[in-house]
């Protein structure tokens, strides 16, 4: 509606941090204790214009009319202020810390379809989880472009799992004390359709945004081992390091998956190093 009358408003995209922790550790009642609580102090703020909805999980969303006068930065401050109160959870008999990261774009000045509306407090909002716990992002247009780089990344990393662009480099470690041969770190590399090499700095931090890191994670392992299998098979002493995202680590299902490949690709796990 707000749109069809160009009428100008603010639209906030928030993230909780850590919610996955409190589910993890605490658990899903007092995930959703927490939600609850959340909803209800941005309900709570002094603003009867303002539009509060659950977007799923643990993102919420508030759409601010533009008026003459208005400070969006008093209003995101009232609004952190609230979130961030502790909450006594009875049953566990903790008082929890909660924050989150807030990401802010603006209509019509920044976008005028309600879909790049979205889009762009929800890259605001990424940009905020990057810079660390509770913080607040306004949508810039340096961000814009870092969103289009990132898609063309991403796009380059399901092309390279699907027509296996990727490619393994060893480093060998060596033992300090007797300079002895102790193994290889597995190292991913990309190429693109031109040949170029697309650098893991590049790629990792886009993979780490979503699931793709998981994918690229599965096939390191499966690649390591198989090209190592005959190696380690002539030489037990030798162990080959995969890097492994922290992200694929805290999944409960990550022992039973790397159970799962170690025994598909008949590999030893006495020579086979996560990091």
């Amino acid at each position: 509606r707000l749109i069809s009358e160009n009428r100008p408003f603010y639209f906030l995209f928030i993230d909780l941090d850590n919610f996955k922790y409190i589910n993890d550790t605490i658990g899903h009642y007092a995930g959703d204790i927490i939600l609850k609580t959340v909803a209800n102090r941005c309900s709570a703020v002094k603003n009867p214009e303002a539009v509060v909805s659950r977007n799923g999980g643990d993102e919420f969303t508030i759409i601010i009319p533009d008026r003459k006068g208005l400070s969006i930065d008093d209003y995101v401050d009232k609004y952190m202020d609230e979130i961030s109160r502790d909450i006594y959870l009875a049953d566990a008999n903790i008082h929890y810390s909660i924050s989150a990261c807030i990401g802010v774009s603006h209509f019509p000045q920044q976008a005028t379809e309600l879909d790049d509306i979205i889009n762009y407090a929800d890259t605001a909002m990424y940009e905020a989880k990057r810079a660390g716990k509770k913080k607040v992002m306004l949508f810039n247009k340096s961000m814009a472009d870092q969103s289009i780089h990132d898609k063309s990344i991403e796009e380059l990393i399901k092309r390279g799992l699907a027509e296996n662009r990727f490619y393994m480099v060893y480093q060998p470690q060596y033992e300090t004390s007797s300079h002895k041969l102790r193994g290889f770190e597995s190292l991913i590399r990309l190429k693109n359709e031109d040949g170029n090499i697309i650098s893991p700095g590049e790629f990792i931090p886009v993979a780490e945004k979503g699931s793709l890191i998981l994918q690229i994670d599965d096939y390191v392992l499966r690649r390591a081992m198989r090209e190592f299998k005959d190696i380690v098979g002539k030489n037990h002493d030798l162990t080959v390091s995969v890097n492994v995202s922290a992200k694929n680590i805290g999944n409960d299902k990550f022992v039973g998956k790397l159970q799962q490949i170690l025994e598909e690709v008949d590999f030893s796990p006495y020579n086979l190093e996560v990091e």
